[in-house]
């Protein structure tokens, strides 16, 4: 067991513990007994002869012994007189030396009976050795030992993710165990995938992470997926004793399914569940926005037709008690160091029983409040009011530092990193942030200096964004999930800001989000409608088509080094088509179908990308503002290249199924025995690939490859025997591992009521 100091408990954590522990160690009941902080008791004994034992509990570990002392002589001692227990038990966080047992035994005496009635840092410890069923239901007790800390900082996914010591060493303390913990676990522990649903902001990612970290104790190694699903297919073990524990956080992206759903994502995200859930030393644990898992439902035909909501745990803030809300506010109170002076105030003024009902309580809200750049301007009298101010307007959290507290060439700096999305190499973000506030400053007269980016950095580090160094590069991304949150509203809600940022942009990434963002919510309104002025949007697409790629991903293979995220023309002009759908402009229109006419004219089809190509048909086909002749032309041009080809196609199987289906969708389109020529060629080039396949170790890429091979065979309407059974015997001999799970779940006492909503307050002031 490991030997605790404390110092991540709360003064009712500490409370709680010394109850369980003093129950077992006394034999006899205990009871926590709410009066107020005035009246010094914290638990008691009550026997029925009325000769009542008084036990008070001081989380002191971060202070010295003279602190401890003087607090008993002044402010606890005449309390003890005055109710006259028959007996006082001491029990304190604090390291204490022999001298000190005996100078406090001797200033509390005769109501401590001995020596033993003083319990320090040691004593508490073993009587935990003694008692580890308490350490058991304790889970903060364990989750904030050195034993826990010094498995996260040797676990890259942790360290990644969270940064910095300090950092994990507060988001253990933070952490209230609460009913959604225990249900998530047991849905985990039953299904073997937990998607983890609800709001920004509503704690999501902390409960991810708590349960990564009891795996991670528990010998899991923990696999952190942070881009595509191909990440978690070749870390993937099928034998039946790597135990591994697989995480997505944001699976779906943060604004949108384009962002991290590309092709074929969602068929190879439920093929990963699905293998998961069938293997009994697998999890995974998946992040996502409520509002993103249902527009990825409506979008994609693989995950509407798939039984993901078996899955799904919604996060809520409506499922914590007052009682929960209340203990994550004092963590936060507490760790943070916030003065006595501002946790005093909304006590006297009732605000903190306003603060843990209200209807916008949100854990991120809670953390933002507990801030000491927050605390520290706000004088403990108001500090009341701006709380509640706060949840009444929760956008005004970052609106109010974004307008009053930050420089100008910062907030044209933040508005240019909310247009690229969250994750941008430096050099890229200057280049976009100098093109834009460059454009600006002559377009409204303001001076830009070449010093101004590097000035907006330092301000901006450390609250707004991160840095850290990936390899050779540097890449800026948001400090917090809130804060991409605020750009999107406040870009969403300001015209003017993206219709200038349209009008600078420097790579097409910037483009495509400023749309993206525009579909967020309800519907479009017609002064947002205006910033889309067509010559605006006609030169930007010009400019940045063949701009290089910004946007980054993670490679784990590579150490988790950032990597440049592919953008190719064609999945470009995907997006340019869905524009030209929404501005109704003939100029725009006709500059978008010169695009493609160049594209088409000029097409590869030897590349091995043609799903890719396909998928801009399917996009075509769709907008009703491109004529049906200049269509039908593009088809057949595609149609000629690819009969030129014949039967030496360099392209995988799931490129050839996407072709398969555009060639039965279109058949009409073209002379029917040249369709089953090309008909003829795909089959010949289907087979081709699967004799050549030499990874049929492989079973994730096998179970693609027999899914592609079965979907081809359906669209065309063959028959594939001789690849079905290959692939299906090199998938049954990759050994699937099947059974029941054997995982037995930790059983925790249900943490007690122990007190009040004001108790709990009145913890933090004793």
């Amino acid at each position: 067991m490991s030997a605790y100091d404390f110092t991540g408990l709360s003064p009712s954590d500490f409370e709680a513990m010394c109850r369980d522990l003093l129950e077992r160690s006394l034999g006899v009941p205990i009871q926590a007994f709410v009066t107020g902080r005035d009246k010094g008791i914290d638990l008691r004994h009550a026997p029925m002869d009325g000769q009542d034992w008084i036990v008070q509990c001081k989380h002191f570990a971060r202070s010295g012994y003279a602190k401890l002392r003087s607090h008993l002589s002044k402010k606890e001692l005449p309390k003890i007189k005055k109710l006259r227990p028959k007996r006082y038990i001491l029990a304190t966080s604090l390291g204490l030396t022999p001298c000190n047992v005996d100078d406090l035994f001797a200033l509390l005496s005769p109501y401590c009976i001995s020596r033993h009635d003083i319990i320090g840092q040691d004593e508490l410890n073993a009587l935990l050795r003694a008692n580890p069923t308490v350490e058991q239901a304790h889970f903060k007790l364990w989750l904030t030992s050195e034993a826990v800390l010094s498995r996260v900082l040797h676990n890259d996914v942790f360290v990644q993710s969270i940064l910095t010591e300090e950092r994990i060493r507060q988001r253990l303390s933070l952490y209230v165990y609460t009913d959604s913990f225990e249900e998530a676990r047991k849905k985990l522990g039953s299904k073997r995938v937990c998607i983890l649903s609800g709001v920004p902001g509503v704690g999501k990612t902390t409960l991810a992470e708590m349960l990564l970290i009891e795996h991670l104790m528990d010998g899991w190694q923990i696999v952190a997926i942070h881009q595509n699903i191909a990440e978690g297919q070749r870390a993937f073990r099928y034998d039946k004793t790597s135990k591994q524990a697989f995480y997505y956080d944001d699976f779906l992206g943060q604004i949108s399914t384009g962002e991290k759903l590309g092709k074929n994502e969602d068929r190879a995200l439920l093929q990963l569940i699905e293998a998961v859930s069938r293997t009994v030393n697998k999890r995974f644990v998946l992040t996502t926005r409520e509002y993103i898992l249902a527009q990825a439902k409506a979008e994609h035909e693989h995950l509407a037709r798939s039984d993901i909501d078996l899955h799904r745990f919604v996060v809520s803030c409506e499922d914590y008690s007052d009682e929960k809300k209340t203990r994550i506010l004092a963590n936060h109170l507490y760790f943070a160091e916030v003065p006595q002076g501002h946790i005093a105030a909304p006590v006297k003024r009732g605000a903190h029983r306003r603060i843990i009902s209200h209807p916008n309580y949100n854990p991120r809200i809670i953390e933002w409040m507990t801030r000491v750049r927050e605390v520290s301007v706000c004088r403990p009298a108001r500090y009341p009011s701006v709380f509640l101010q706060r949840l009444d307007n929760p956008s005004a959290l970052w609106t109010h530092a974004f307008e009053n507290q930050i420089c100008e060439a910062s907030r044209h700096l933040l508005l240019v990193l909310g247009s690229c999305g969250n994750g941008i190499v430096l050099a890229g973000l200057q280049d976009a942030f100098e093109a834009f506030y460059t454009g600006r400053s002559r377009q409204y007269g303001f001076q830009a200096s070449p010093s101004s980016f590097s000035k907006a950095l330092d301000e901006l580090e450390g609250n707004f964004i991160q840095i850290e160094r990936s390899s050779r590069k540097l890449v800026v991304s948001c400090h917090n999930p809130s804060i991409l949150d605020f750009l999107n509203e406040w870009l969403s809600q300001h015209p003017e800001d993206v219709n200038d940022i349209m009008r600078y942009v420097a790579f097409f990434e910037q483009v495509e989000r400023l749309f993206k963002v525009f579909h967020i919510g309800t519907k479009l309104s017609r002064e947002r409608r205006k910033v889309r002025e067509a010559a605006v949007v006609r030169e930007a697409i010009t400019r940045t088509l063949a701009a290089r790629p910004v946007g980054l991903s993670k490679d784990d293979s590579l150490d988790d080094e950032w990597l440049p995220k592919p953008s190719s023309t064609w999945q470009r002009l995907g997006t340019c088509c869905r524009i030209g759908s929404e501005v109704a402009d003939d100029l725009l229109r006709k500059a978008i179908q010169g695009h493609i006419d160049t594209s088409v004219a000029n097409i590869r089809v030897d590349s091995g990308r043609l799903w890719e190509v396909m998928r801009l048909f399917d996009v075509i086909d769709d907008c009703k503002w491109l004529h049906r002749r200049t269509i039908d032309r593009w088809h057949h041009e595609v149609f000629s290249a690819l009969l030129a080809l014949g039967s030496n196609f360099e392209e995988p199987l799931d490129g050839l199924s996407a072709v398969a289906k555009w060639l039965v969708g279109n058949r009409h389109r073209f002379d029917v025995q040249q369709v089953q020529q090309l008909e003829d060629c795909l089959s010949s080039a289907e087979s081709h690939e699967v004799r050549r396949h030499s990874d049929l170790d492989d079973p994730q890429r096998v179970g693609n490859d027999l899914a592609s091979v079965e979907e081809i065979a359906k669209t065309l309407g063959r028959r594939f025997s001789d690849e079905v059974r290959r692939l299906s015997e090199a998938l049954a001999e990759c050994g699937q591992i099947n059974g029941d799970d054997a995982d037995a779940l930790r059983e925790h006492y249900a943490e007690d009521d122990l007190s009040s909503i004001d108790s709990l307050f009145e913890a933090l002031l004793k």
